[in-house]
């Protein structure tokens, strides 16, 4: 019996510090709303691209409100600085009897491309809690591209 205690607790101590999270880069809290032409934009896609690290997304709510994520439960941004692009889709209204959307799985891009496939937005992301309102319009070509 005596000679399982040091496996066991050298298995225990190894699991423990295998299952760990592992470090996250330095990080700040980023929320703010997104409007286009002065109102909400809901269910727009919001991603901050830092140069060399890993994206941080969020998804706005009615009133153009999001809160990024970076991974899981990781909310916030690496600090920096970000890229940032805006993607909302429509989905185009059904014809059939019953209403609602086609199930095409493809939607109408509606944000011009300067804010997202060619985006000119930035922004730079502080230790602590960081507030990121974008106010932008439905002015300039919008692409439709399935993506960046």
């Amino acid at each position: 019996m005596r000679g399982l205690i040091i496996p066991v607790a050298c298995s225990v101590f190894l699991t423990a510090v295998g299952c760990g999270g592992g470090d996250l880069p330095n990080m700040g809290y980023v929320s703010g709303t997104v409007k286009m032409d002065g109102k909400p934009l809901e269910n727009a896609v919001i991603t901050f691209q830092p140069e060399h690290a890993r994206p941080s997304y969020g998804r706005t709510d009615a009133e153009g409100y999001y809160e990024l994520v970076y991974t899981g439960d990781n909310k916030g941004a690496t600090v920096g600085t970000h890229q940032v692009k805006i993607s909302c889709t429509e989905l185009p209204e059904s014809s059939g009897e019953e209403g609602g959307y086609e199930n095409s799985g493809r939607g109408k891009e509606i944000v011009p491309a300067k804010y997202n496939a060619l985006t000119e937005l930035t922004f730079d992301v502080e230790p602590g809690s960081n507030e990121a309102n974008f106010d932008i319009t439905s002015e300039g070509e919008v692409v439709q591209e399935g993506g960046y």
